[in-house]
């Protein structure tokens, strides 16, 4: 069970509120990289620091230490967080100098891009168009091949697409509007006949079987007009899909294991 957090307790309070004000301020989310500040600003209080001044390289080595990154990457981002917020303080004149020795990692995991060709993707789409349907995921089938659809033939992000509704899509014309994407911007991605076909007839088929869509209405939601999670986008598509596509993994390219379907 997760304890209840109250807020920034640390000595590091006052500077990690006035940095995230301050991204946030410059249009960034900043919610990934809050998480951590949070991480650190417990860490502080369970091991009793108490004055500024106490936040020393040890410490931060320690707090590091405890928060194990299996992948380079991972743990660079988090160190990153830091150099960042530090190197901030240190602007601000909040401390003189940078606490933050700790280097980052040498990345050894990058992973090979693999790019579909259009056989695999109609392998795909027929894939996913064959899901059978469940109490709790009803057009299962349509829905996730309408969500891949958009993936490949648009370029859309998983997040994206979650976070679609129906007023988001323009048949006036033929235009997607993605809102909250990076730094809170919003942007429109124009599709063409072979989209928009499969767009009207998923729409069509929604409608028909749970009524008329509100424009607030998330565009794939399963139930309780809540919008499908990014995660299950991605675990559909990992755990479901891939392993029942014909392609050869070439080397630097992890494959992930599927698990039991229920």
């Amino acid at each position: 069970m997760k304890s209840k957090w109250f807020g920034f307790e640390s000595p590091l309070a006052n500077g990690i509120r006035a940095f995230i004000t301050y991204k946030r301020s410059l249009g960034r989310k900043y919610l990934t990289e809050e998480k951590n500040l949070r991480l650190l600003d417990r860490y502080l209080v369970e091991n009793k620091i108490t004055h500024i001044n106490d936040v020393t390289p040890d410490i931060l080595d320690s707090f590091l230490a405890s928060r194990p990154r299996k992948r380079s990457r991972s743990y660079n981002d988090l160190v990153g967080i830091l150099k960042r917020f530090f190197r901030w303080l240190v602007v601000q004149e909040i401390i003189k100098s940078s606490p933050l020795k700790a280097l980052r990692k040498r990345v050894t995991d990058n992973q090979i891009p693999y790019i579909f060709d259009t056989k695999q993707v109609h392998q795909l789409s027929d894939i996913a168009s064959r899901f059978v349907d469940s109490s709790s995921a009803p057009m299962r089938g349509a829905t996730y091949q309408m969500i891949f659809a958009l993936l490949y033939g648009l370029g859309l992000r998983v997040g994206e697409v979650s976070r679609l509704q129906r007023k988001d899509i323009d048949f006036n014309r033929d235009l997607l509007i993605i809102r909250n994407t990076k730094f809170s911007k919003s942007r429109l991605v124009p599709f063409g006949p072979r989209m928009s076909a499969p767009l009207h007839n998923y729409i069509q088929q929604r409608e028909k079987r749970f009524g008329k869509f509100e424009p607030e209405n998330p565009l794939f939601s399963f139930r309780n007009n809540r919008a499908i999670r990014p995660a299950t986008i991605s675990q559909a598509f990992h755990y479901f899909i891939l392993p029942m596509l014909d392609i050869n993994v070439p080397p630097g390219v992890r494959r992930r294991k599927s698990p039991q379907m229920a």
